[in-house]
């Protein structure tokens, strides 16, 4: 299942800097990653906080009309050496 999901976002980043995209999406999209010290059940937590947000976005009643479909991508994996 991971990777599926991990090609899935491969390829939503090989799309977004090899094909045209909008100036909006430009100054809109949104990547970020950063080293924190997380015990499991504390990324856990942290993954269903994450989840929540995403499912009050995608359940939302009102779509703003230049709504798009976007790939909304979460990890919170180990850093293994």
């Amino acid at each position: 299942m991971f990777g599926i999901l991990f090609a899935r976002d491969e390829e939503a980043r090989r799309r977004f800097v090899t094909r045209e995209v909008g100036a909006a999406w430009h100054e809109a999209a949104f990547v970020g990653n950063w080293f924190v010290e997380l015990a499991p059940q504390e990324a856990a937590e942290l993954g269903e906080r994450l989840l929540e947000l995403v499912h009050e976005v995608r359940l939302r009643p009102d779509r703003p009309p230049e709504a798009a479909q976007a790939l909304v991508s979460i990890s919170v994996l180990p850093w293994l050496e």
